[in-house]
């Protein structure tokens, strides 16, 4: 069995983001045409602010444009790339086995297990969540997110803004700032 380093995770979920984005962008739903526009700009999230400058911008009703399709997938994807390439930049431990990774701070293994089955089960809930909305009108699906997001809802009802990304999102971001602030210090290397 490979072990698993901190690269093959970081790959991992790059490539499991942009086959759910390439899923989301080919699937053909006949009813949620208007919505597909604005499930795939939920999806890429922050990068889809770059509609406006490009000239594209998102309707009340969706916007059925295929231009726009493109672009938000394109857009994903770029994203993507980035994050894998940001990431494989800025990670020294690229080559080592997570156990090992995770062993250096005085909690670290648990809270990683913890942190990563957060991330992992609000993730699989978001897709969910897309892919229903894509297929039943009028879904409610979205309301199982709020007890998983808890307290990353509280900026989204405080200003009456849309934050395209927001549910997508959030969830990733709050596991990893739980990763951040619990795992506790550093061991030193002596006792490793």
């Amino acid at each position: 069995m490979p072990r698993i380093t901190l690269g093959r995770l970081i790959t991992a979920v790059t490539l499991i983001y942009v086959a759910v984005l390439v899923l989301l962008f080919f699937l053909s739903f006949a009813d949620a045409e208007t919505e597909r526009p604005k499930m795939l700009a939920e999806f890429v999230g922050p990068v889809s602010y770059l509609l406006s400058p490009l000239g594209l911008r998102i309707d009340e009703d969706g916007g059925s444009g295929h231009l726009l399709k493109i672009t938000l997938l394109v857009l994903g994807l770029l994203q993507a790339l980035a994050f894998w390439g940001l990431l494989r930049r800025r990670t020294r431990h690229w080559h080592d086995p997570i156990r090992t990774y995770v062993r250096r701070f005085a909690h670290g293994p648990a809270i990683f297990r913890v942190a990563a089955s957060y991330g992992v089960l609000v993730s699989a809930v978001a897709v969910w969540v897309h892919i229903t909305a894509l297929t039943n009108s009028g879904s409610m699906a979205g309301i199982w997110l709020f007890p998983l997001l808890g307290p990353a809802l509280i900026p989204l009802f405080a200003f009456d803004i849309e934050l395209y990304g927001y549910l997508t999102f959030a969830g990733p971001i709050q596991a990893w700032l739980f990763w951040r602030l619990l795992r506790g210090r550093r061991i030193p290397a002596e006792s490793e």
